[in-house]
Formats: C-alpha cells, structure tokens, sequence
C-alpha cells in the first residue's frame, strides 16, 4: 500500500480476535508513505495486534513479515478478557523492517484480568526487527544489538582532507 489511511477498524470476536487492520498469514506486506489509526482489536478471550498481526506459519527457511517505509500505527489498541498483545503489531516468526522515520505511538495492550504483551509490539518465535534509520525527530530507537554499516575512516592524515 502506498500513500494510503486505513482507519477507525475494529477486529472484533466472543473468542480471539486478531489484527484490527489486517490479519496477515504467511504474507509480506509493504506500507510507503501511509498510516494506520485508532484500530482495534477486541475479544473476549485475547486480542493479538491492534492494527497488525502477522504469523508466519509457512515452511522452514521462508521468511514473510512487514515492512515500513515513512508511515505511521498510532492510537491502536489490542483489548481483551484474558489476554492482549501488540497494541500497534503482533508478530510471530516473521520480520518487522521500519525505515526512513517510521514511527509508532499512542498504541495499548489492555486487559480485564489475564496478561499484556507488548502495549505497542508484541514478538513471538523466531522473528527479526530492524530499523533504518533516520528515525522521526525527537524519538529513541532502542534495542539490544546495535550494528553500524560504513566505510572506515581513512587512515593516513593527507586522506583526511
């Protein structure tokens, strides 16, 4: 999807309910330059992904996931009875890509009496998320591994000018 709003969408179940924009399985998505808002997912049992949820279920090897380019997943919500995970994404075994200042705010988890994963993401299996940056101004991408991909300095000092 390009340039493009998906909003005020709600996923709703006596059950489970998943992704309250879109319940992906074994799919690779692509948003450019768009936005989902204020989506839910609701269910009386659990709710998984409030805009997203996406599950990779496909063969070992094939790898599916999301990716994000300049858009934005704000005010969603994942409410439940029992269970609620990614306000904004659920993912399981898949990849999650966000670039070029991507940026998900405002989003919740929200039970009655059971657990929260994730009020904005909630990542399950074996799974990859990755962040390219620039970042929307005035954010902090945080993360447990950070790598940096760039030519080294030159060596010598006459290089240098």
């Amino acid at each position: 999807l390009s340039n493009s709003t998906i909003a005020n969408c709600t996923a709703t179940s006596t059950g489970n309910a998943h992704g309250g924009a879109m319940n992906l399985e074994s799919s690779n998505v692509t948003l450019n330059a768009s936005m989902i808002a204020a989506c839910a997912a609701s269910g009386t049992a659990s709710a998984v992904g409030g805009a997203l949820k996406l599950s990779c279920e496909g063969q070992a090897g094939e790898m599916c996931g999301i990716t994000l380019i300049k858009s934005t997943i704000q005010h969603c919500k994942a409410t439940a009875g029992q269970a609620a995970r990614g306000g904004g994404i659920a993912l399981h075994k898949g990849y999650l890509m966000m670039r070029d200042r991507t940026w998900l705010h405002n989003n919740t988890a929200t039970h009655n009496n059971g657990t929260v994963h994730g009020t904005t993401m909630a990542v399950e299996g074996v799974s990859s998320i990755s962040y390219l940056l620039p970042a929307p101004p005035g954010t902090w991408v945080s993360g447990q591994k950070c790598e940096v991909y760039r030519e080294s300095c030159p060596s010598s000092p006459a290089a240098r000018r």
